[in-house]
C-alpha cells in the first residue's frame, strides 16, 4: 500500500512539472516582450525596431515614379519616396509604418 501511494505521487509530481515547464514554453512563445523580427540594422531615425518588420508573403511592393508603393498587413497601399528607401542588410524587404499610418522607411534589397 506504502508503495503504491508513494509511485503515484512520483506520477503526480511529474505530471505538474511537466505542465509547468509547458507553460513556461508557451509563455516564452507567445508573449511579447520586444518584437521577435526586430533587426539590428534597423535606423534609429526610421523606426527604433518598434515599427518595422519583414514584409510577408501577403505584402505587394509595386516600383513607382519616385519611390514604391506598399501594401502591407491591414494598411492601405502606402508610398515610400525614394528617399526612404534604405539598404536590407538580409536581401529581403521590411517595411516601417508608424502606428497611425504614416510611412516611415523602406529597405529593399539590392538591386530593387
Amino acid at each position: 500500500m506504502r508503495r503504491r501511494v508513494k509511485s503515484r505521487v512520483i506520477g503526480h509530481a511529474v505530471i505538474w512539472v511537466t505542465a509547468i515547464a509547458l507553460g513556461a514554453l508557451l509563455i516564452h512563445f507567445l508573449v511579447p516582450g520586444r518584437k521577435a523580427y526586430g533587426h539590428s540594422f534597423y535606423d534609429n531615425a526610421c523606426c527604433h525596431d518598434r515599427d518595422c518588420g519583414p514584409a510577408t508573403a501577403t505584402t505587394k511592393i509595386q516600383k513607382g515614379d519616385g519611390g514604391f508603393w506598399v501594401t502591407h498587413g491591414n494598411w492601405p497601399a502606402k508610398f515610400f519616396r525614394n528617399d526612404q528607401v534604405r539598404d536590407s542588410q538580409d536581401a529581403r524587404w521590411h517595411v516601417c509604418i508608424l502606428p497611425g499610418g504614416t510611412p516611415m522607411c523602406l529597405y529593399a534589397p539590392a538591386g530593387a
